[in-house]
C-alpha cells in the first residue's frame, strides 16, 4: 500500500465514525506517534526513504477537521506525543467542536515521557469516575509534563470514558456498564427513524487519492 491510501483509510475511518447517526457513542481517539514542531503526526514511512511529505503526515488541521460536528454524545481524544498541547490549542479556538474532550500528556512545549500518561489512563479504574476526576488524578502521577484537559463543551458532558453517566445514584453495577454501554448496542427502528436532522453545515466528503490541480 502506498502511504497516501494509508493516510486517507485512517481519516475516511474516523469521518465515517463521526457522520453516521447511532455509529458511536463515545467515540474514543487516542493519538500516540512522533511529530513535527507544529505538532503534526507523522504517520508511516511506508517508502522507507527515512523523510516525511504530505502523505505521510497528519496535520492538527487535519484532525480537526475530520472529528468537527462529529454525531457521536461525547468525542474523547487521548493525546501521548510531543508538543501535544498545541492540539489543545487549536481545539480551544473552535466553535464546531462542542462534544469534543481533549486530554494531552502535556503542555504546547513539552515533550512526552516515557509513557506516563498512556499507562495512567490505560490502568485507571473507569467505571464510576468521570473524565475530569481521571484527569485530576493524572496530575499525581505524571512527574515529567504537565497535563492538560480541553472541554469544549463548557462541563455539560459529565460521562465516564464508555459514555455513562458518571455522577449516577447509586451507581451502574459491572454489569449494568458492560451491557448497557460497553461494545456494541443495540439501537431500535423508532430511534434510527426519530432522529431529526443535523442543523450543521454538511458533513466533510470522504476522501479519495485525487489532488486539485
Amino acid at each position: 500500500m502506498y502511504p497516501a491510501s494509508l493516510k486517507i483509510g485512517l481519516r475516511n475511518h474516523i469521518r465515517t465514525v463521526c457522520t453516521t447517526p447511532h455509529c458511536a457513542d463515545s467515540f474514543v481517539i487516542y493519538l500516540s506517534s512522533p511529530t513535527r514542531s507544529d505538532g503534526a503526526s507523522l504517520l508511516w514511512d511506508a517508502d522507507n526513504n527515512g523523510e516525511y511529505d504530505e502523505t505521510e503526515v497528519y496535520t492538527i488541521r487535519e484532525f480537526l477537521r475530520d472529528i468537527q460536528d462529529c454525531l457521536a454524545r461525547q468525542v474523547v481524544v487521548l493525546v501521548d506525543q510531543n508538543y501535544s498541547g498545541l492540539l489543545a490549542d487549536s481545539l480551544k479556538r473552535s466553535k464546531r467542536h462542542a462534544n469534543v474532550l481533549m486530554f494531552t500528556s502535556g503542555q504546547s512545549h513539552q515533550m512526552s515521557r516515557v509513557g506516563e500518561f498512556t499507562h495512567h489512563w490505560a490502568n485507571y479504574h473507569h467505571g464510576h469516575s468521570c473524565l475530569s476526576q481521571t484527569f485530576k488524578d493524572s496530575l499525581d502521577v505524571i512527574r515529567f509534563s504537565t497535563s492538560r484537559y480541553e472541554d469544549n463543551s463548557n462541563g455539560t458532558l459529565k460521562y465516564n470514558l464508555f459514555g455513562a453517566p458518571c455522577d449516577a445514584v447509586p451507581p451502574y453495577s459491572s454489569y449494568e456498564l458492560k451491557s448497557l454501554y460497553m461494545g456494541c448496542q443495540y439501537v431500535p427502528t423508532r430511534l434510527w427513524l426519530s432522529r431529526p436532522g443535523t442543523q450543521v453545515d454538511p458533513p466533510p466528503r470522504l476522501l479519495t487519492g485525487r489532488r486539485r490541480r
